[in-house]
């Protein structure tokens, strides 16, 4: 199971340099087994909405929850400080800790662009690695 990153669906939506890769995960991974924060949810609606795509985010959360099975998650209060903390002992944006934080709990793989993550030492998947690994899981 997949949590994925803002990047990620961005990519996938304004149809950028690797959007080649998001989509082929996309149409791979049964959509059941994909996760979204809700902080990535509510940042792709800000960044849509700040380039007037309106309709595009409308038609995300049609594809994400009406036509597919992608689950969100929500952190409690206290996971909240958690983020907050990790935030402070790391060198992760409170982004990024939001996502390692739900990953963590939920015990998903993190697929993202990001390279922040690595610099922390934490394992993230491409959009490529993410379909080889959904793909031998089936196999066993």
């Amino acid at each position: 199971m997949f949590l994925i990153d803002t990047n990620i669906w961005l990519e996938q939506l304004l149809e950028q340099q690797r959007y080649g890769e998001t989509k082929r995960l996309l149409q791979t991974v049964p959509s059941e087994l994909l996760f979204i924060s809700s902080f990535s949810l509510y940042s792709i609606g800000i960044i849509l909405s700040s380039r007037e795509k309106h309709e595009l985010y409308d038609e995300f959360i049609e594809d994400l929850f009406l036509k597919g099975n992608v689950n969100i998650l929500i952190p409690d209060t206290i996971k909240l400080k958690e983020i907050n903390h990790l935030c402070s002992i790391t060198n992760l944006d409170f982004d990024d800790s939001f996502q390692k934080i739900l990953a963590d709990i939920h015990s998903l793989k993190i697929v993202s662009f990001d390279q922040d993550f690595l610099k922390e030492g934490i394992q993230v998947f491409n959009p490529e690695q993410a379909v080889q690994s959904f793909l031998k899981s089936q196999l066993l």
